[in-house]
């Protein structure tokens, strides 16, 4: 019988996000870079309403997550790369290195 393995455990690494700015009328954004799993990636990360959405993406793929909280600007400002480190981000897109097989879930 096959062993079914876990799933390594990856959080947001070193995160900086650089970039800030209000889009629209409420939406906060936010552009860096952080690491995840061991490889850096470009991060994007928006808060509307009551939740903030993270986009991890580098040439080899891309990881998306969510997280339901509702924020002031000051505390986006503040705390957002703490709230973002423990985010569950799962992959929306992927290449396999070895055979170039394009993985899209």
């Amino acid at each position: 019988m096959r062993e079914l393995l876990e799933p390594e455990e990856s959080h947001l690494e070193n995160i900086n996000l650089n970039e800030r700015q209000t889009v629209g009328h409420s939406s906060l954004q936010a552009k860096g870079t952080a690491t995840y799993g061991g490889e850096e990636y470009d991060l994007a990360v928006t808060e509307t309403g009551k939740n903030i959405r993270i986009r991890a993406s580098s040439e080899d793929g891309v990881y998306l997550g969510s997280i339901e909280q509702d924020l002031s600007r000051d505390e986006f400002d503040s705390r957002v790369e703490e709230i973002i480190s423990d985010a569950d981000l799962n992959l929306a897109y992927g290449m396999e290195e070895t055979t170039g097989y394009d993985r899209r879930v």
